[in-house]
């Protein structure tokens, strides 16, 4: 049939684009390569205006203009005085961003969207200022979904380039997707500071609280923010997000048909989770900070109450200066609105007295600007800002006496240790399970800083002797084995744990217990769905948030 033999031509064509790839990449570095190159000028962007006119939709015709696009601009040939795309890079990004099949192109799951976005920024890299208006940020921004996907890191790189040379995404009020061509068709002149309307962040295609959630317990710790220096001058796309000093080097990913997403730092500091799943915080953090600035009161809440401002706190702790300053300007500008809502001086009707001593709790045991929280402060505050906003809450009472009698947080401590794990209250699950996920955030650094106070008060020894309790129930205890799970996966924890914790003495008595192996069936169904629930929100408050977000 038709589609069988379309389905052969595209698979001869991508070998055919393979071989030329190694062709191209060994020509590169011959001494001919300057006069091959130069004499085929015409020839390169003829190929190039016809790829984008009739195969804009075949994956093979698009893998090969970007493999032409990456040698033919390589640093080796334009140091010789060979720039084939000079004259014609402001041409065929014009081209390809106004083609009607542009968006269809690089819709998400297609095999071009990738290819079809490296063609489209290395041409925006080369002509610079000359490709970057307000027409083709709308274009970059209907494809972006805010994520660390290598796909979007690619646009990432554009619009780093576009706010270089005055063209911000703060225009369309740093929106994504569908809602950034909405903002942009909503008026004919795009304001230049901005419309103020962060509705669209709360929504279910922007950051709403559950995909905060999961962003704040997978915060990638070892991400940089990029610079706009860092532009396509290379046969290869650079690394948008570098890779941290400090970083494992036999665990950085590399993506192997786009070197430029490779990811930014340690994939188990960074981030359990897939990469991909995740939202860029280098993008949002600045959104976030629009939505505080905006004037909005639903914004203000939804900003402070609905995820955002705990997000804010774990970018505090993040590796990278420039990251934890964005960080930074959240708390101070969620700090600012606390205030004025005791004072009576906003349109804030909440009750954030709390939320104030927590605030102020945090701010006091920081001793030099942008100093870096250790993972147990940070995690501890985030999971707080739920309790705290909720009068309501399980938690309230045991958090609140807690904050008021310190003033300021130790760094070396981990917040609340004993009380929550040794509790023995009516509501000891749930505290049990909110320390649970403070240790489970902080197990998966390697940092010295991080993990210090659980070295210190000896927490590895004190989860297994919780496990070992006859009132430890099955959703708990596996709680504790992903905890210490997420350790093991470190080395410098690891060693902790073998000469210092005696874990292995612990596992072999465990699995040697029949009792470890006799777990009902019916009690470890219940235990999963307990788990998840309890997983599912932040110290149980999710729900709670979720009412009140609807009800403001």
């Amino acid at each position: 049939g038709e589609e069988g033999v379309g389905g052969a031509v595209e698979e001869m064509e991508a070998c055919v684009v393979r071989i030329c790839e190694k062709i191209l990449g060994g020509l590169v570095s011959t001494k001919e390569a300057h006069e091959i190159f130069s004499s085929a000028t015409k020839l390169i962007n003829a190929f190039c205006e016809n790829v984008v006119a009739d195969r804009l939709l075949y994956a093979s015709s698009t893998r090969a203009l970007q493999s032409l696009l990456q040698v033919a601009t390589c640093q080796s040939l334009v140091a010789r005085g060979c720039n084939v795309m000079a004259n014609t890079a402001v041409k065929v990004h014009k081209l390809l961003l106004q083609h009607p099949l542009f968006p269809t192109a690089v819709d998400k799951g297609r095999a071009t969207r990738t290819p079809v976005l490296l063609c489209a920024v290395t041409c925006l890299h080369i002509g610079g200022p000359d490709c970057c208006s307000p027409t083709f940020l709308v274009t970059y921004l209907a494809a972006y979904s805010g994520t660390l996907r290598d796909d979007d890191r690619v646009i990432r790189s554009a619009l780093m380039m576009m706010e270089s040379n005055g063209v911000s995404p703060k225009m369309l009020d740093f929106a994504w997707g569908a809602t950034a061509s909405a903002k942009a068709n909503s008026s004919s002149i795009i304001n230049t500071t901005g419309s103020g309307a962060f509705g669209w962040l709360w929504t279910p295609t922007g950051a709403p609280s559950h995909k905060l959630q999961h962003n704040l317990l997978n915060f990638p710790l070892s991400m940089k923010m990029p610079t706009a220096d860092e532009g396509l001058s290379s046969s290869t796309i650079p690394r948008v997000f570098r890779v941290s000093a400090d970083a494992g080097k036999a665990r950085t990913r590399v993506t192997r048909t786009v070197e430029s997403a490779a990811w930014t730092g340690d994939e188990a500091e960074g981030c359990p989770e897939c990469v991909g799943t995740l939202l860029d915080p280098t993008y949002l953090l600045p959104a976030v900070c629009g939505a505080l600035q905006s004037g909005s009161v639903h914004d203000v809440v939804m900003a402070i109450e609905g995820g955002a401002l705990g997000y804010g706190v774990m970018a505090a702790s993040a590796k990278d200066e420039g990251v934890r300053r964005l960080g930074y300007q959240v708390l101070e500008l969620a700090l600012q609105h606390v205030e004025e809502a005791q004072e009576k001086r906003s349109g804030v009707t909440r009750d954030w007295t709390s939320l104030s001593v927590l605030l102020k709790t945090l701010r006091d045991s920081i001793t030099s600007p942008l100093q870096r929280l250790p993972l147990p402060v940070a995690a501890f505050v985030a999971e707080s800002i739920v309790v705290v906003t909720r009068t309501s809450h399980a938690l309230f009472s045991a958090v609140t006496r807690y904050l008021v009698t310190r003033p300021f947080l130790d760094h070396t401590e981990v917040p609340m240790l004993y009380q929550l794990l040794n509790s023995g209250t009516a509501q000891c699950r749930a505290e049990r399970w909110s320390i649970i996920r403070i240790l489970r955030t902080c197990a998966r650094s390697e940092d010295a800083l991080d993990l210090a106070p659980l070295r210190k008060r000896h927490v590895p020894s004190m989860l297994m002797a919780t496990f070992d309790s006859v009132s430890t129930d099955v959703s708990t205890r596996g709680g504790i084995l992903d905890v210490l799970h997420c350790l093991a996966s470190s080395p410098t924890a690891a060693v902790y744990l073998v000469e210092h914790a005696g874990i292995l003495s612990w596992l072999r008595l465990l699995l040697s217990s029949a009792a470890f192996w006799q777990t009902s069936a019916k009690s470890q169904i219940s235990a999963d769905a307990d788990s998840a629930a309890k997983r599912g929100g932040r110290w149980g408050g999710d729900a709670h948030a979720e009412k009140d977000a609807g009800e403001t």
